[in-house]
């Protein structure tokens, strides 16, 4: 009973953390996010150019194909990589090493005059974007009280869908896109700057064995009257039962066996699995053409646009939603809705008599848009379908689908693993962007643009039996609560862990003996 009461005191306290300091801390995080929009806007705005004779370099299509993919072969050594530094030398650390990175590829982007300085900047990119994701995420996760930690987590991905916006947008004014790369350095160099007035995270501090550096870190997050001690107790207490008690030095691979950790890293790769292969990353390199394939008289550029609009407000809706609903209940119901929107999209070509097929048979790479005969006399309202079910889908990914299993993947993982595994996992999912990128001509030319979109729509409807099934209910529990979700009830009584919340949990994730 002491120890329940203990838990509920924790919950509390946290409740009552200063708001405005928790966000001066990771806003200043969110430079870093924006940064990486930024690398992703520019890829868009500047292969037109580069293909069309309007840059002093024209890129054949291999040279335009490696400038488009060069970003995801170096994030996923990047998203290797960052786990580890940001486990051996800090999250605030780890997100200052990876500032100068990015600084360095959008100035070879803005002043490259020749080939290979485009791809090395665009390497840079990609491994910024790659190495900050531990570092930040885990900030985000770790210093934030349980009731603002999801909304901090959308905050940081709208920031991110906001800097892939911005390009675009200056584009559409008459920027080019050399003079935007050179202006988007203002986000890493002011990230750079903020991040080093901010604390270290306080649960890295205490898995390090720096106690007293992680009380001077709760004073500035939380402030001189808050009761800091009472929270470092609990850090301390958390890290002891990851641990199981005694041992806090178990290797990697021993602590594989333990149940925290063997049953979150299945979720959550299982997880991204399903968001990837809804397409939302594979066919956002080629919206325009598809959109130009769809037959609608509408302007392709202006619906992407559009598209890219939507994608911004869904990622600010995850933002309000989390606040009055689940995690698990966002991810299902964005999982149906995202599964319309693209079996909508597919029937929208079905139905419009000026579609045509995308990609020829002939070539994985090059897109061929067929001579047809175009039909007049049709209703207007089917060249408005391709855009309504395209900005749907952007909209309803963005508001769960594309969120909450990043979410995840740093609320389930254990303090003393949590940057190391969370990297494992996210380094795969721009290894299946880039196959599913590279593949997408093919499997087009096969089996014909619906039929992709209508898969792409079966695999988001899969996505809302894993959260209704699998996925377990994390809103409200401290980082603690939620690794003791995945013990049973006789392994948290052996480890003398309060038993919290566990009745919102799926039965799938519980050992049989839960219900002893």
């Amino acid at each position: 009973k002491a120890m329940e009461s203990d838990s509920k005191n924790i919950h509390e306290i946290l409740q009552n953390a200063d708001y405005c300091r928790q966000l001066f801390c990771v806003s200043a995080f969110f430079w870093i996010n924006l940064s990486v929009g930024f690398g992703q806007g520019l890829t868009i705005i500047q292969i037109p150019p580069l293909s069309n004779g309007e840059d002093v370099l024209m890129l054949d299509e291999e040279e335009i194909g490696w400038i488009a993919s060069l970003g995801f072969i170096s994030a996923v050594f990047g998203h290797f990589v960052g786990g580890f530094i940001a486990n051996k030398w800090g999250r605030r650390t780890g997100a200052l090493i990876i500032c100068p990175v990015f600084v360095s590829g959008f100035l070879l982007n803005g002043f490259g005059q020749v080939s290979y300085l485009l791809y090395l900047g665009k390497l840079l990119i990609g491994l910024a974007a790659g190495l900050q994701a531990a570092s930040c995420s885990s900030y985000y996760s770790e210093v934030t009280s349980p009731n603002l930690r999801t909304t901090v987590h959308s905050l940081a991905m709208a920031a991110n869908q906001l800097g892939v916006l911005i390009p675009i947008v200056f584009t559409r004014l008459g920027m080019t896109w050399r003079m935007f790369a050179v202006i988007a350095n203002f986000a890493p160099i002011i990230g750079f700057i903020h991040i080093f007035f901010v604390p270290e995270s306080p649960a890295w501090l205490v898995l390090k064995g720096r106690i007293k550096c992680a009380n001077k870190s709760l004073i500035k997050l939380r402030g001189h009257d808050y009761p800091h001690d009472l929270e470092l107790d609990h850090l301390k207490q958390s890290l002891l039962y990851s641990t199981g008690g005694s041992d806090s030095s178990k290797s990697i691979f021993q602590r594989c066996q333990d149940p925290d950790v063997w049953k979150p890293f299945i979720i959550v790769n299982i997880t991204f699995i399903l968001q990837v292969w809804t397409g939302f990353a594979i066919l956002r390199g080629y919206v325009i053409v598809i959109l130009q394939a769809s037959g609608s008289k509408l302007s392709a550029y202006d619906v992407a646009l559009a598209s890219r609009c939507f994608t911004t407000l869904g990622q600010l809706s995850c933002t309000a939603v989390n606040t009055k609903l689940g995690r698990r209940s966002i991810f299902i119901i964005s999982g149906f809705f995202t599964g319309l929107s693209l079996v909508g999209l597919g029937l929208s070509f079905w139905l419009h008599p000026n579609s045509i097929e995308l990609f020829s048979s002939r070539s994985n790479t090059t897109i061929i848009l067929e001579e047809i005969a175009l039909v007049t006399n049709y209703n207007a309202i089917l060249d408005y379908l391709p855009a309504i079910f395209l900005c749907s889908f952007c909209l309803f990914y963005c508001l769960g689908l594309g969120s909450i299993p990043w979410i995840y993947s740093n609320e389930l993982y254990p303090t003393d693993l949590r940057s190391v595994l969370y990297s494992f996992a996210a380094c795969l999912v721009p290894l299946q962007n880039f196959l599913g990128v590279k593949m997408l001509p093919s499997i087009i030319s096969s089996f014909g643009l619906n039929s992709t979109l209508y898969t792409f729509g079966g695999v988001s409807f899969l996505c809302v039996l894993w959260g209704t099934f699998v996925l377990p209910e994390t809103r409200g529990l401290t980082l603690h609560e939620i690794n003791m979700l995945f013990y049973s009830k006789s392994d948290r009584e052996r480890r003398d862990v309060p038993i919290a919340k566990y009745s919102s949990v799926p039965n799938i994730i519980r050992s049989r003996t839960i219900s002893e």
